[in-house]
């Protein structure tokens, strides 16, 4: 069976079936039963193939989004890649602005002692023109492309953040990331990053290890690979 097959079938349970799909995914008590518009965007990103996150992974961002919905504050993404957990995050976000940050064009420079297998150019099959359209239904969406930090220099002197999504697999930028975006979060403002339980991401875990060294804030180990700091 192809794999093309195999996804729409999949999406097809996910859709028809929860219940079945859920029960498969060792969740079938679990209330994420009940997000209807989630089941149907992670089916839609199983259909098409969108496959770097896991589904606890996806409801996580998703979660969070919607838990801070009403409360003031920004939300951003730093690699974005196709925009796939970036629709979780406009579908659940509310009337704030979302900033997507990312190259669209690979990654930057890596260092082969911190980042594993992770080259230059990788994951440069992206484009921002198909990522903005597959993001079009939903307003206040803002795209930031090129390399960080030097992307985000337009923003708003005083725009603060209540979520951050990092995913940006390297050491370097990950810590750009944590650097530029922990002095902007609000109290209470949750910064979540991607990988950092993943053996074959290496630079995610030592750059948030060696951020947090001189900071209050507790590390929380979420499944699957996911970690995240709230902002004291």
């Amino acid at each position: 069976m192809g794999t093309s097959l195999r996804n729409r079938m999949l999406a097809w349970l996910i859709r028809f079936r929860p219940a079945i799909y859920l029960r498969f995914k060792g969740l079938g008590v679990h209330r994420l039963g009940e997000a209807r518009l989630f089941l149907e965007l992670h089916a839609d990103l199983v259909a098409h193939g969108e496959g770097l996150s896991t589904l606890r992974e996806r409801y996580n961002l998703w979660m969070l989004a919607g838990r801070l919905a009403g409360r003031p504050g920004a939300i951003a993404e730093f690699g974005v890649y196709r925009g796939a957990s970036a629709r979780l995050l406009a579908a659940a976000k509310g009337a704030a602005p979302l900033y997507l940050f990312d190259t669209f064009s690979g990654l930057p420079a890596s260092d082969p002692s911190r980042d594993g297998n992770f080259r230059e150019g990788g994951f440069a099959d992206t484009r921002i023109e198909e990522v903005k359209a597959s993001l079009r239904e939903w307003p206040n969406v803002h795209f930031c492309p090129g390399f960080f930090p030097q992307s985000a220099t337009a923003l708003p002197l005083d725009l603060r953040f209540k979520l951050v999504h990092l995913d940006a697999d390297l050491h370097a930028s990950t810590l750009d990331g944590l650097r530029f975006f922990y002095p902007r979060m609000l109290i209470g403002g949750i910064i979540i990053l991607h990988d950092y339980n993943d053996r074959s991401v290496p630079g995610v875990r030592s750059a948030l290890d060696d951020f947090l060294g001189d900071k209050p804030e507790v590390l929380i180990e979420i499944w699957d690979t996911q970690a995240l700091i709230v902002k004291l």
